[in-house]
């Protein structure tokens, strides 16, 4: 696997090719969680295919908000791509996260949705989709203090500050050559 991310062309190019380039310097930054990573392709249920350096892997949903994002008490996720993490989870053992860049990748927000244990529920809410259309669709609501937060420094590197809510998943992730390996998930955050 390639640290290298290269954008391929799809239904909605520049959000996220803006979060592919946030991915990868917060990933430089972080290289006993993102190893090694590789960008799927534009429509995937996931936008990063990654591996720690114990060999476990995770996949990671890319989102990049608006800076007063985290003024509101949840963040949106549609509910088949949490299904799907899950899913992605339950039958092959990837790790699934969902990073939230706020306004850049000074700013992150990393739900490990195996700890997610609570969420609300949003029925018809105004969406404007990146073609200017709007639509009304339903959401989940993950709780900012549920998530990972990690704040660039001067010294360029990350503090992260871990959820308090949150217990620490006890996990066998699927290692990319079929092997498995029990760690804890916050193991993997330490530096």
């Amino acid at each position: 696997m390639k640290n290298k991310i290269a954008f391929i062309p799809g239904q909605f190019d520049e959000c996220e090719k803006i979060a592919l380039e946030n991915f990868e310097k917060f990933a430089k930054r972080l290289p006993k969680i993102f190893h090694s990573y590789t960008g799927t392709a534009s429509g995937s249920r996931v936008d990063v295919m990654s591996e720690n350096i114990t060999g476990g892997c995770a996949v990671v949903e890319l989102k990049r908000r608006h800076e007063n994002a985290t003024k509101y008490p949840d963040v949106f996720i549609e509910p088949d791509k949490l299904a799907a993490l899950k899913r992605i989870w339950e039958e092959k053992g990837y790790f699934p996260i969902y990073i939230n860049f706020i306004g850049n990748y000074k700013d992150v927000y990393a739900f490990y949705i195996p700890e997610i244990e609570r969420y609300t529920e949003h029925k018809n809410v105004t969406i404007k989709h990146q073609n200017g259309e709007y639509s009304q669709e339903d959401r989940y609501g993950l709780f900012w203090e549920d998530a990972h937060h990690f704040i660039l420094q001067d010294d360029d590197t990350y503090e992260e500050i871990k959820p308090v809510n949150v217990k620490p998943v006890n996990i066998k992730a699927k290692r990319l050559n079929g092997k498995e390996k029990e760690h804890n998930a916050k193991n993997d955050t330490e530096a």
